[in-house]
């Protein structure tokens, strides 16, 4: 950085340093100058004054408006400016060079201060001064978390990508690039492509490995997540040589794959999943003999998440079911074969607290003993609520149905513990017409609402607008005590195509308090404030002011 020069410094010396010359030429240079400036030696500061010459004389202008013969006497002033004339020209000249000399100093000179002053931003920026720990935490936010990387509603991140981060940040300075490189959790979460043609020749291949082998490295022993995507057979892959040799770090493992033969290049892994917690696999394609038993995660001491997306579930390689806390099973239309399997696998997995199901099953095979599931609390049933019947879930707290279409509620065993219903009703492949005219959303909901006597937060999602019906469905009356406990009612995500007066009277039923054996309705979720007339206007309001929680905004 240039030295940046301070304010009090005299005009003299600036120039000196600016210009190089020497001392004499810029007191010859001030000294033309100040024939017509005046420098104030308090500021350093020119004040111009007016330089001496008379203007044209009235004489002047009339001897040229005319042939008046001069004077003797202006004659030999005229002689006179003719000869002195051009000297007087030439010092000007000489001054003006003199000047714009200056000039040109000052505005060199300008720059300098200008460019040292940004400079002195640069350095001063407060980016120079983050500490580790903060650019370390800010880089974190660059790269996809554990989680994003599980997920299969993101984007493919390709961890080998050059202009991503955190291989960017690494090349930014020495400083940033030593906190990057020695920060185990930037380089802890890997997403790779190993599709790979066996015609390709290896020299293509080599920068990935190498970058594949210094993500690797960097990350130390840290626990990863790996996301490898397949769309061919590649179970030869030089990347999966590679993360064999880590697998004892691996924590979270999501393949897709398709076919799901790629995931035997991972048999040279089995017995090494020490830190595996938690494990997705998908495929569309299984493309292997259905006897064929995929064993390589059977000893994973660690595994509790287990989620398979796969088009036959006797395709689910073997996994330590027993010590499984969340299991997550999707499969687009279940056969019966996959029913039996599924079966098999709860069975097993009888320490499971959560567990999601998904694909549609119409026929349920009848089972002599219920599945005895007694540390669930967690149920999600996407289109086939009709499995429920035959699971016994003494614990269940959290129950999710999910429909494309009409709901067929299931029939719930009484007494149970369950607290939190959620209803999602989907657009069915119908059209939107035949769907607007069904008499309500949710048919014969009144049989569930009885079912579910410890309920205290009910969630309705529906495509199709609610009618008056599904409303009335809510009301105690004085045969049945409706939800006697329900405490919040979120309806965010459904329309409403009745008269509004109809929800408000069911929430004054709710918050009267006249009967001790229903609690007092606190919250209510909407998409959008309420159309009502006056009076049921005056009585909403009088229900917000009384304590009635109300929160607008859709999802």
């Amino acid at each position: 950085m240039r030295p940046i020069v301070a304010s009090n410094i005299s005009l003299t010396t600036t120039i000196t340093s600016t210009l190089s010359c020497s001392s004499n030429t810029v007191t010859q240079m001030l000294s033309n100058m100040a024939t017509f400036l005046d420098i104030c030696f308090t500021c350093e500061s020119f004040m111009a004054r007016r330089i001496s010459g008379d203007p044209r004389t009235h004489r002047i202008s009339e001897l040229l408006r005319c042939n008046d013969v001069p004077s003797d006497g202006e004659l030999s002033d005229f002689r006179d400016i003719i000869q002195q004339g051009p000297g007087r020209i030439a010092n000007l000249d000489q001054k003006i060079a003199h000047t714009k000399e200056l000039l040109e100093a000052l505005i060199n000179h300008r720059s300098v201060v200008e460019a040292d002053i940004e400079d002195a931003k640069v350095l001063s920026s407060p980016v120079r001064r983050l500490p580790p720990d903060v650019l370390r935490s800010i880089a974190l936010e660059t790269i996809p978390s554990p989680s994003e990387i599980m997920s299969s509603n993101i984007y493919f991140y390709n961890s080998l990508d050059r202009t991503r981060s955190p291989w960017t940040l690494s090349q930014v300075c020495r400083s940033w690039r030593m906190t990057i490189i020695s920060s185990p959790e930037l380089w802890s979460s890997i997403s790779l492509d190993i599709t790979y043609d066996l015609s390709t020749s290896l020299a293509s291949i080599r920068s990935p490995m190498f970058m594949v082998e210094l993500h690797l490295e960097r990350s130390r022993n840290a626990p990863l997540t790996l996301s490898l995507l397949s769309n061919m057979n590649n179970a030869d892959h030089p990347f999966l040589s590679l993360i064999s040799t880590r697998a004892s770090s691996i924590k979270n493992l999501y393949l897709l794959s398709n076919p799901l033969c790629s995931l035997q290049g991972l048999s040279r892994c089995r017995g090494s999943w020490n830190r595996l917690h938690h494990l997705k696999i998908e495929s569309i394609n299984v493309r292997w003999p259905m006897e064929q038993i995929f064993d390589t995660f059977e000893y994973a001491p660690n595994l509790r998440v287990f989620e398979a997306d796969i088009p036959h579930l006797q395709a689910i390689p073997l996994v330590p079911w027993v010590q499984l806390t969340h299991l997550t099973v999707k499969r687009s239309n279940m056969e019966a074969s996959d029913i039996h399997r599924l079966f098999e696998l709860l069975r097993q997995a009888k320490n499971i607290t959560s567990l999601e199901i998904q694909g549609m099953a119409p026929r349920m095979p009848e089972e002599s003993e219920a599945i005895s599931l007694p540390h669930l609390t967690s149920l999600k049933l996407d289109n086939n609520s009709a499995i429920l019947p035959s699971l016994s879930t003494p614990n269940l707290v959290v129950l999710s149905l999910i429909y494309n279409g009409v709901p067929l509620f299931p029939q719930l065993k009484i007494p149970n513990a369950i607290r939190t219903l959620e209803i999602i009703r989907r657009r069915p492949e119908i059209s939107w017409r035949s769907m607007r005219s069904e008499a309500c959303a949710l048919p014969r909901l009144s049989s569930l609402m009885n079912s579910v006597p410890r309920l205290r937060h009910l969630v309705f999602k529906s495509a199709a607008a609610l009618s008056g019906s599904d409303i009335s469905a809510l009301l105690p009356s004085p045969a049945q005590t409706t939800l006697p406990r329900l405490k919040t009612l979120d309806l965010r995500g459904c329309a409403f195509k009745f008269d509004h007066a109809i929800f408000v009277h069911m929430v004054n039923i709710r918050r009267q308090g006249n009967n001790p054996d229903i609690d007092r309705l606190e919250t209510v979720y909407l998409g959008a404030p309420l159309s009502l007339n006056e009076i049921y206007s005056r009585r909403w309001r009088s229900l917000c002011d009384e304590g009635l929680n109300v929160v607008y905004g859709r999802l």
